[in-house]
């Protein structure tokens, strides 16, 4: 297992306009969505672990931080409209400067959980760039960015997320195979009916 300090993110400030309502307070296998990605960050060894929120959910949101006695910090994406990009720099400034880098989770994939986490943080290497699961041959969720990655995200804009970061570092980042769990979002209220309808185990995808 690799010896440097590895944080993780949960980004939970998204608009989630194409759902319709505040997605990540949807109930799926009796909890609400945001509980998932936060239990898998608690749950693993990374240290620390931030939620990073819009201004307007911060009272919604702080009740399901609460997991297991870990100590997750909450942070207020003040722009957090500005786009995802706004938000994911957020999150990698909450990191202390002892950190060598962090797992970037998605409030909405529910079927994330500590394994693969901790399969990310256990795969990176000081040489690494970033580490990502992959599924038959597609990249997905979470990440593992390394510090170097932290400063370029700086460059990114918009709704941007790391996607382009990795690309310009392809010879850099570590996949690791993972099953179809890390490419399952729920982007609409169809895609959650759908996931409920499946009722997959979220161990084994």
């Amino acid at each position: 297992m690799v010896e440097q300090r590895i944080g993780a993110i949960v980004l939970a400030a998204g608009a989630a306009s194409r759902f319709g309502s505040d997605k990540l307070l949807a109930l799926y296998d009796g909890a609400p969505l945001i509980r998932f990605a936060v239990e898998a960050a608690a749950l693993s060894s990374a240290d620390p672990i931030t939620l990073v929120v819009a201004p307007d959910k911060l009272d919604a949101y702080r009740p399901h931080v609460r997991v297991l006695g870990r100590t997750i910090q909450i942070v207020v994406a003040e722009r957090a409209s500005s786009g995802f990009a706004y938000s994911l720099r957020t999150g990698l400034g909450s990191m202390p400067e002892g950190v060598a880098g962090v797992v970037v989770l998605l409030a909405d994939m529910p079927l994330v959980d500590a394994p693969l986490v901790n399969t990310l943080i256990d795969a990176y290497t000081s040489t690494d760039y970033a580490v990502v699961p992959e599924h038959n041959g597609r990249w997905g969720n979470p990440v593992l960015l390394s510090r170097a990655a932290f400063a370029d995200a700086e460059n990114l804009g918009g709704n941007c997320g790391a996607r382009p970061l990795l690309r310009a570092r392809a010879t850099q980042v570590r996949p690791v195979t993972w099953d179809s769990c890390c490419l399952i979002d729920v982007d609409t209220e169809q895609a959650l009916y759908e996931l409920r309808a499946l009722n997959p185990i979220r161990s084994s995808c």
